[in-house]
């Protein structure tokens, strides 16, 4: 299963280097170790979790593209993300692209629909027209703010350091050019406290 893993991540649209993608490749090495019965038990608890819409619900009790994304990853992770359920889950995916997104749940989005697509041929961005790429770009630079981050809405003036983490995430995640990342650097060592945490 690991090999699975790796190998969709290293030959799709995902760049090889970034956070999100080593992070999943060690999660998966360690999730081989898992007992099988333990695995199964997992797996089949997300599987019954999934809502009628495609979704997996969130602390409010309707899906939510935060959650979903944890789930999917979960099923793939353990090898039981089934055709089925990621067809649901892509219909789900699809039906939030054309809705406002907080850059959170956009993240969960596109880490979420190119999961669907390496793993299952599902992708969701070219089955509502768009152009992933460009789609990603475009949300992104509506959140970019003078110094040098990103905003937690397009509404916020200033950056957050979380959203901005996020943004540049996704940016790295499909191998995008990040604008001005020294001014990003500057920003995050300006947020930086004296206990060593970050504001």
């Amino acid at each position: 299963m690991f090999i699975c893993v790796n190998l969709w991540l290293l030959n799709r649209d995902f760049h090889p280097m970034s956070y999100l993608v080593n992070l999943t490749l060690r999660i998966a090495a360690a999730a081989q170790q898992l007992p099988a019965s333990l695995a199964d038990r997992h797996a089949a608890y997300l599987a019954a979790a999934q809502e009628s819409d495609g979704g997996f619900a969130g602390r409010r009790g309707e899906s939510d593209l935060y959650y979903t994304g944890f789930a999917v990853r979960g099923l793939a992770l353990l090898g039981r993300l089934s055709p089925e359920h990621a067809q649901r889950v892509a219909a789900f995916l699809g039906s939030r692209l054309s809705q406002p997104l907080a850059p959170v749940d956009f993240l969960s989005l596109v880490f979420t629909a190119m999961l669907l697509d390496a793993m299952v041929g599902q992708d969701v961005f070219a089955a509502a027209g768009l152009d992933r790429a460009a789609t990603v770009r475009e949300f992104i630079a509506r959140h970019r703010r003078a110094d040098g981050g990103y905003a937690k809405s397009q509404r916020s003036p200033v950056s957050s350091t979380y959203h901005t983490f996020l943004a540049v995430a996704c940016l790295e995640l499909l191998g995008l050019p990040r604008e001005q990342s020294e001014q990003t650097v500057e920003l995050i060592h300006r947020r930086c406290r004296p206990d060593g945490g970050f504001l």
